[in-house]
């Protein structure tokens, strides 16, 4: 597992990393003339854990939105100016929200009064007409700058930017998601729609803004790149409250204008809090701290009556025990997404079980969590595999396997989801090469690959249509499209096996 507390360098960048940060610039009477402090408290990466959860391998549980809203209510209640901002991906991505379309996401931060929101990668897993729905059903904006219909239309439900007053201070707060979006979301959520370059529509809204406000707040999720992108070219940015990188940071520097960028992990381990003070529109000190989500905090009252009916009517559906894993299925976001698991060994085999195929290939990020050694709920396996990506299978040469399987390890280093758990074949990669040259050799049935013969691929309806940059697989021949969705093929799997134990087989391996 990841230690969320590791520190996030990126290359080319020296960074001042810190927990607990203060500095002045000013001197100390004009800033007690002048001075005003706003909390800006913020959570990001949420992906539908609204409940508290025990992370693999530990023995207390974290996290719980009834907990963080007791935490927010009492910063509230002693601090005067508190802006609480949610960095996207929230409403998707547990049974507890999947299976109302993330209803009950949007009806706990309606209780707990988010100032906004902008929408994150995964919030389009629904497709456009569900986020509209709840859109419509959030007292909070939802924002989108850099989203707009093909057509050149507005989204006029992900609003680019708010204006909120707190202190004294006009506060400009602007929402960006990544371009990357169309390629980390299923496709067809997002065909309608294009997404910006947020250099350009930031440079644009500032203009905008920089006549009106105080400061200027950027709320994101995008790429470490990206963000970096727009505070090289965008002067006069305050403070970035991000999501999208699943990483704990606070990182201030001269290289990316001095902005003050906070990031809070990842579902709910962590409330983030910044305290900022603001002189003639100047940050000229800052606090930040990272507030663990414990057992020690209560549970908020009026958050756990929003959650109980949804838990009831989840607990019956899914309570179904399907079958006994002997060992545990490793399905740990680090290690799906850059080696071979047990788990990700087994959901590919199905995929090319259940087809016929010659080769499978599941991406790792589309693995959501590992299951314990014992019992396999029905649960498990929708929160193992919560999206509604069904089986299709494709032909493809070797020649184009080969630049899939590159495609897949390209960014290993970054922990992306496009990382490919295979069955039929096995392979070996240089994660020192240069991206997009980093295959060495596959293997099938222990000879090398044929380059110009077809073979039939195994996949999820993601990937074929072009996701996570398999844009080889959506220009390929479709065989079948089998309308069956993967997650009930595992649980139909599990069900005639009764008892499963798959094994690492040397299917991934590092040139030495």
């Amino acid at each position: 597992m990841i230690d969320m507390r590791k520190k996030f360098f990126t290359l080319g960048a020296i960074l001042l990393l810190v927990l607990t940060v203060c500095g002045s610039a000013v001197a100390q009477e004009d800033e007690q003339a002048t001075a005003t402090t706003i909390t800006i408290l913020h959570i990001n990466d949420i992906h539908g854990r609204l409940d508290p959860f025990t992370p693999w391998r530990a023995e207390a549980e974290v996290g719980g939105i009834a907990r963080i809203a007791t935490l927010v209510n009492r910063i509230r209640a002693e601090e005067e100016n508190v802006i609480f901002l949610d960095a996207g991906d929230t409403i998707h991505g547990t049974n507890l929200v999947n299976l109302f379309f993330g209803k009950p996401a949007v009806a706990v931060m309606n209780r707990l009064d988010v100032d906004a929101m902008v929408v994150g990668n995964h919030d389009f897993n629904f497709g456009i007409d569900v986020l509209a729905a709840r859109a419509e059903e959030a007292g909070f904006p939802i924002l989108g700058a850099n989203v707009r219909y093909k057509t050149g239309e507005p989204v006029l439900f992900l609003p680019p930017y708010i204006i909120v007053e707190k202190g004294g201070l006009t506060i400009g707060i602007i929402g960006l998601v990544t371009e990357e979006t169309p390629l980390v979301t299923h496709p067809k959520n997002v065909e309608d729609l294009e997404f910006l370059d947020p250099v350009t529509m930031t440079q644009q809204i500032v203009e905008q803004l920089d006549p009106k406000v105080d400061l200027i707040i950027l709320l994101t999720h995008l790429g470490i790149a990206e963000e970096e992108a727009v505070l090289k070219k965008v002067p006069g940015i305050a403070v970035v409250v991000s999501g999208h990188i699943h990483q704990e940071w606070v990182i201030r520097s001269e290289e990316f204008g001095h902005a003050i960028r906070v990031q809070a992990g990842e579902h709910g381990r962590v409330l983030g809090r910044l305290d900022i003070t603001v002189v003639d529109g100047i940050v000229t000190s800052f606090r930040h701290e990272f507030l663990p989500i414990t057992p020690a905090i209560e549970k908020d009252p009026a958050i756990e009556a929003i959650l109980t009916p949804f838990r009831e009517a989840l607990g019956t559906k899914l309570a179904e025990v399907v079958g006994e894993a002997e060992i545990i299925l490793d399905g740990e976001r680090a290690n799906v997404r850059t080696r071979e698991t047990n788990l990700g060994n087994l959901v590919a085999d199905i995929l090319r079980a259940r087809t016929g195929a010659d080769i499978a290939i599941q991406n790792g990020g589309g693995i959501r969590a590992s299951i314990d050694i014992g019992s396999i709920t029905l649960e498990e396996i929708f929160t193992v595999l919560p999206f509604d990506n069904y089986i299709v299978v494709l032909e493809l040469t070797g020649e184009e396997i080969w630049q899939a399987l590159d495609n897949g390890v390209s960014q290993v280093e970054y922990l992306r989801g496009r990382f490919p758990q295979v069955s039929g074949l096995s392979f070996t990669f240089d994660p020192a090469r240069p991206a997009g040259e980093r295959i060495v050799e596959i293997l099938i049935a222990g000879e090398p690959i044929d380059l110009n013969k077809t073979y039939t691929v195994a996949t999820n309806c993601f990937l074929a249509a072009g996701g996570d940059g398999y844009i080889m697989f959506k220009e390929a021949r479709v065989v079948m499209e089998t309308g069956d969705l993967l997650r009930d093929a595992v649980a139909a799997y599990i069900r005639a096996a009764e008892i499963v134990h798959p094994r690492i087989e040397g299917r991934i391996r590092l040139a030495s």
